[in-house]
C-alpha cells in the first residue's frame, strides 16, 4: 500500500485511506500487507490487532520527489517493522531485489517513528540552511563555499543544504515534510512533550 496520508484540519495524520484498503484486503485470510504510507507510531500494531487474520508491516520509503526512481533503484537501507514471521519473509524477498541494501527488522512503532524522525530532521536542516544563507548574504559571503567546506565533517552530511532548493525556492515544500512535521507536532501535543524546535522549523519555513 502506498497511498496518501494527508494532514487533517488539526494537523494530525489522516489514515482513513490506508484503513479502508486494509479493511478491504482483510477479506483475504493469510496475506501480508506491506504499507509504505507514513502513519503515526502505533498504527501498524492497531491494524494487526483489528485484523488478526492478516499481517501488516510498515516499510517506509525514503525517496526524494525529484529523484524517486533513482533513489528506489539505489536503496542503502530498508526498514521492516511488524510481526517477525512477516518481516522475515519480506526480508528474504527484498534481499534478492536489493542485494546491496542494509535490511533492518524492528518493531512497527519504531519503524513508524524512524520515518517521522528522518523527515523532520531533514526539514530542520533545510530551515537551518536558509537562515545561514540569509546571514551569508548580509556578510557578503559565498554560502555554497561555506557548505562545501563544512560538509567535510561527515557528521553534517551534504543533503538538504542547497539554497535555493531543487525547485528554485527557499524553504521546504513537497508532499511529505509539511504534513509529517505537523503530524509529529500533533503527537507531541497529544502526549505533552516538548516541541519548541519542531514549531520553530514550521515558523521559519512559513516566513520564506
Amino acid at each position: 500500500i502506498c497511498v496518501p496520508t494527508p494532514m487533517s484540519s488539526d494537523g494530525s495524520c489522516d489514515i482513513s485511506i490506508v484503513n479502508s484498503l486494509i479493511k478491504e484486503f482483510s477479506e483475504r485470510d493469510g496475506i501480508i500487507i506491506i504499507n509504505k504510507s507514513t502513519v503515526p507510531p502505533g498504527t501498524t500494531k492497531f491494524f494487526n490487532s483489528k485484523y488478526s487474520n492478516i499481517q501488516t508491516i510498515f516499510n517506509p520509503e525514503f525517496l526524494t520527489e525529484r529523484n524517486a526512481v533513482e533513489d528506489f533503484n539505489n536503496l542503502n537501507r530498508i526498514i521492516l517493522g511488524g510481526p517477525r514471521p512477516a518481516t522475515t519473509l519480506i526480508k528474504n524477498i527484498y534481499s534478492k531485489a536489493f542485494p546491496n541494501a542494509h535490511i533492518i527488522k524492528t518493531g512497527s512503532a519504531h519503524a513508524e517513528m524512524i520515518k517521522y524522525f528522518t523527515n523532520s530532521f531533514l526539514a530542520t536542516k533545510v530551515s537551518f540552511a536558509n537562515e545561514i544563507y540569509e546571514l551569508c548574504k548580509k556578510l557578503e559571503l559565498d554560502f555554497d563555499k561555506v557548505v562545501e567546506y563544512s560538509v567535510y565533517d561527515k557528521r553534517i552530511g551534504n543533503s538538504h543544504l542547497n539554497v535555493p532548493g531543487p525547485d528554485g525556492d527557499l524553504g521546504f515544500g513537497g508532499h511529505c515534510f509539511p504534513k509529517d512535521l505537523s503530524a509529529l507536532i500533533h503527537l507531541t501535543e497529544k502526549y505533552g512533550t516538548a516541541n519548541n524546535v519542531l514549531k520553530s522549523v514550521i515558523k521559519t519555513n512559513d516566513k520564506v
